[in-house]
């Protein structure tokens, strides 16, 4: 969970201190010499209305993601607001329609926070250096392609907790898989975003076992858009894992039947 920088050409990893609310900048110092730190710009009002809540951060990517791709996230079978998807370059611009949306600030707030106290080692970033200046912007870090997905805890029943393998069937209809250690630009697959300012979200089925190996697929779908032959490969196994499901669950109802006629005989 460190940010790793280069520095004069030797790498130097740093980790989240603390949120400046005063001076609107991340601190992160360096773990070897704290004396040593680099700041990262915060270019909004701060808002930190749900600084008691809790949020879960997902890092996502798309391909042609714009400034202006800004979501509210609704989960279809709940018919509430769970969420935001933001990409990660309008954290550092004003100019888009968001930037003085009250909702948009707590939930802007809480996403920067987040991701950077919690910054994953297994995704995209992009190389950084502070040879010459220790201030870093948001937009730097991350590739253009990248989105935060920022759940809130609080908006889902507690058995209905959210799991993102099972959402990115839901999300890839508007282009967006998990991001993983692949460079974004690889990304072929280009879908539409969606019409006005909602994203909505729906889940695979609990009976459904391997929704994490389908995510998987679904993610090597859309780097791999561009060549069809692969293309069809992914998405055959998905249809195989899904077929095994049916089987399995048609395969328990056909013993109860057979075991409750041999009952009656």
């Amino acid at each position: 969970m460190a940010l790793v920088v280069n520095s004069y050409g030797s790498k130097i990893s740093y980790e989240y201190d603390y949120f400046d609310k005063e001076l609107s900048k991340i601190i992160f110092r360096e773990i070897k010499d704290v004396e040593s730190f680099i700041q990262i710009d915060y270019s909004f009002l701060i808002d930190d209305s749900y600084k008691e809540k809790s949020f879960d951060v997902y890092f996502l990517a798309k391909y042609g993601l714009k400034e202006n791709d800004i979501f509210q996230v609704f989960d279809r079978k709940l018919q509430r607001r769970i969420g935001w998807c933001i990409p990660t370059n309008a954290l550092d611009s004003t100019d888009h329609d968001y930037a003085s949306n009250e909702h948009f600030l707590k939930y802007a707030y809480v996403g920067v926070q987040e991701a950077l106290r919690k910054l994953p080692d297994d995704i995209f970033t992009n190389p950084i250096d502070i040879s010459t200046s220790s201030r870093i912007r948001i937009s730097e870090i991350f590739h253009e392609s990248t989105a935060l997905l920022i759940i809130s805890r609080e908006a889902l029943d507690i058995e209905d907790a959210f799991q993102l393998p099972k959402a990115i069937p839901s999300l890839l209809k508007a282009g967006y898989v998990e991001l993983t250690k692949d460079n974004p630009s690889l990304l072929t697959l280009s879908r539409p975003s969606p019409e006005g300012n909602k994203l909505y979200v729906e889940f695979v089925s609990n009976h459904v076992d391997d929704a994490d190996l389908i995510a998987v697929l679904l993610k090597n779908v859309a780097f791999y858009q561009s060549n069809t032959i692969l293309q069809f490969f992914y998405l055959y196994q998905v249809v195989e894992l899904l077929l095994e499901c049916v089987f399995k669950h048609e395969q328990k109802l056909l013993v109860r039947e057979l075991v409750a006629q041999g009952n009656r005989i």
